[in-house]
C-alpha cells in the first residue's frame, strides 16, 4: 500500500507539477498529531504487559470456543474504541496467535472476526479509526455528539456481528493452560494516566503541548516504546492526504463527481472497498458537507474487500498465515448484509 501511494504521488506530481508547493497543506496535522499520541500511548500500554495481563485474567473464564470468540472480538471492539483499530489488532491478534500453541488449535477465523470487529468497534468514537478522526476535526463535532450520532450505526453492526459469530463458532470445549503475564507497572500507570489526560486535552485542543512530554517521557524513560511504536503508519497517513487531495483537484475527477448522482453514504462505502476507507473518506469530503451519511458510508466499509480498510491488512499481515480466501468468506457477506440493513433503516 505505501509503494502504492508513492507511485501514485509520483504519476500525480509529473501531472499537476504546480501543486507540489502545495502538499503540506493538504496534509491534515492535526489528524496526524492526534494520531501519532494514540500510536505512542498504545504502544505504551502494549508494552507495558497490562493488556495481556488483562485478557490472560479473563481468558482464565473462557470454557468453550464460542465464549472465546465472544471475549476476543468484545475486547477487539471495545480496544478499537479508544486505541484506534489498528492499534487494537497490534495487541489483540499477538494474543491470540500466542493461544494457538496454548489451546492447540487454529485461531486464523478467530483473527479474520477480530478484523471485522476492529472495523465495527471503531465507528462509535471520533478516536475509534484515522477517518472518524478526520471527519471529527475538519467539521468540528464534538466529542459527545459524534458518539451519539454514530451509535446507531454501531447498535446494527455490532449485534450482526454477534450474529455472525454465533453461527460461525461451535460451542466446543476447549483444553488450556495458564501463563503468568510480566507487568512494568511504572509504564502501565504511566501510559494509562497518559491515555486519560490526552482524551480530556483533546477536548480542549492542547494536544501539541502534551505530544513533546510523551515523547520525551518515553524516550527518556522507555525507549523500547518509541522503537516499537508504528512510525510507518504515519507517514502512511501524510501520503494519503496528499495523494487524495491531489486526486480531487484533477479536473476530470471533479467533473465526475458533480454528475454523479449517487447517495454519499453507498458512495462512500463502495469506494472504500477499492481505494481502502480512509483516502474514500478524505476524497469524497472534497466534494460533500454530508459528514454523517460519509462515516456511515466509510465505517460499514471497512469490511468486505481486504484493501477496504488498513485494519484489514494488518490484521492478515500479522497472522502470518494464507487465509485471504477464507477472510472473504466472512467478511464480503458481512459487508453486503451491513450494508443493506443500515441503508434500509438509517439512511431511506
Amino acid at each position: 500500500m505505501l509503494i502504492s501511494l508513492l507511485i501514485l504521488l509520483f504519476i500525480l506530481s509529473l501531472m499537476s507539477p504546480y501543486q507540489i508547493k502545495e502538499y503540506p497543506y493538504f496534509v491534515h496535522w492535526k489528524t496526524i498529531a492526534i494520531l501519532a499520541g494514540l500510536l505512542l500511548i498504545s504502544t505504551g500500554l502494549k508494552e507495558s504487559g497490562l493488556l495481556h495481563m488483562f485478557s490472560e485474567k479473563i481468558l482464565s473464564h473462557m470454557n468453550t470456543e464460542r465464549k472465546l470468540a465472544f471475549f476476543l472480538i468484545l475486547l477487539t471492539a471495545f480496544f478499537s474504541s479508544f486505541l484506534t483499530n489498528d492499534v487494537a489488532l497490534f495487541v489483540v491478534v499477538p494474543l491470540t496467535l500466542g493461544m494457538q500453541n496454548l489451546l492447540n488449535r487454529d485461531v486464523s477465523k478467530l483473527i479474520i472476526f477480530e478484523a471485522i470487529s476492529a472495523n465495527v468497534g471503531s465507528s462509535l468514537t471520533p478516536i475509534g479509526n484515522p477517518q472518524n478522526i478526520f471527519i471529527w476535526q475538519k467539521w468540528g463535532i464534538s466529542f459527545l455528539s459524534f458518539i451519539i450520532k454514530l451509535f446507531p450505526l454501531i447498535s446494527i453492526l455490532l449485534p450482526l456481528l454477534f450474529m455472525f459469530t454465533f453461527i460461525s463458532f461451535k460451542n466446543t470445549k476447549l483444553e488450556k493452560q495458564r501463563k503468568q503475564a510480566h507487568i512494568e507497572k511504572f509504564l502501565a500507570i504511566s501510559s494509562f494516566l497518559f491515555l486519560i489526560t490526552y482524551l480530556i486535552f483533546l477536548q480542549i485542543n492542547y494536544i501539541f503541548y502534551l505530544l513533546p512530554i510523551f515523547f520525551l517521557f518515553y524516550l527518556i524513560l522507555f525507549p523500547s516504546v518509541i522503537k516499537n511504536t508504528d512510525w510507518l503508519l504515519l507517514f502512511l497517513f501524510i501520503l494519503i492526504f496528499v495523494d487524495f487531495q491531489c486526486v480531487s483537484n484533477l479536473w476530470l475527477i471533479k467533473q465526475i463527481m458533480q454528475k454523479i448522482s449517487i447517495n454519499h453514504f453507498l458512495l462512500s462505502a463502495f469506494l472504500s472497498q477499492f481505494m481502502s476507507n480512509v483516502p474514500a473518506t478524505i476524497f469524497i469530503s472534497n466534494f460533500s458537507n454530508d459528514w454523517l451519511k460519509i462515516a456511515y458510508g466509510v465505517n460499514v466499509g471497512g469490511n468486505g474487500f481486504i484493501f477496504a480498510s488498513l485494519a484489514n491488512i494488518i490484521a492478515l499481515r500479522l497472522s502470518n498465515k494464507q487465509i485471504f480466501i477464507e477472510f472473504h468468506k466472512y467478511s464480503i457477506p458481512f459487508f453486503i448484509i451491513s450494508l443493506s440493513i443500515v441503508y434500509l433503516i438509517l439512511i431511506c
